[in-house]
């Protein structure tokens, strides 16, 4: 993630090809409001295996505005977008003084029909989890893959942050997308996707 000749933004994304805390990178922004956007990398066709990325967080919104980061990588995405499975991180919630919020530092979604606030009203604390992240500086993400299964490390931690037992997504194959959201600077490098020999899925997931 040098440059930006091998993505392709939707959403009104604009991506740029940056230097950010020492290394190059991509930074994505967005128009202001209340949305997120995927980047897709072109080429990918992702079922099981590992997605490794840095990733950081500016929050540009005014201050006084509750705005805790919203940065992350989607996968088995559909061409257009219309589903995909997502981790993504709030930094800004990692060092609140709310406990409640601290605990939702790290989320799994799986867009559109699982949103973070149906799986936090109906399977409370079992898609998001605390994470100790800083805004502004480098996260290193892994995200590991295999069939419905899927776990999230850290900054190399071999000790998951995040482990999701049943992923709910439809497919079971798609794009790698950078996900990024309005009123922040998202910033990615370092990503290397490293496919693995599907596994047999049973019937019923």
């Amino acid at each position: 993630l040098t440059d930006t000749k091998d993505l392709t933004t939707t959403g009104a994304v604009k991506a740029e090809a940056v230097e950010y805390k020492g290394r190059k990178a991509v930074r994505l922004t967005r128009p202001e409001g209340d949305a997120a956007g995927l980047t897709f990398l072109n080429g990918t066709n992702f079922r099981d295996g590992t997605i490794e990325v840095d990733l950081a967080t500016k929050i540009t919104r005014p201050p006084g505005t509750r705005m805790p980061g919203f940065t992350g990588i989607a996968f088995r995405s559909r061409p257009d977008g219309s589903q995909y499975e997502l981790f993504y991180l709030r930094p800004g919630n990692s060092r609140a003084d709310d406990q409640a919020m601290r605990n939702h530092s790290v989320q799994y979604t799986s867009e559109p029909a699982f949103g973070w606030e149906k799986l936090r009203r109906n399977w409370p604390f079992i898609y998001e989890s605390y994470s100790e992240l800083q805004l502004e500086e480098w996260t290193k993400v892994k995200i590991d893959v295999h069939g419905r299964r899927a776990t999230l490390y850290l900054n190399g931690s071999s000790n998951p942050s995040l482990i999701v037992d049943g992923l709910k997504g439809e497919d079971l194959q798609g794009a790698v997308a950078l996900w990024s959201y309005s009123g922040e600077e998202a910033y990615f490098s370092n990503l290397r996707i490293t496919p693995a020999k599907s596994e047999p899925i049973e019937n019923g997931g």
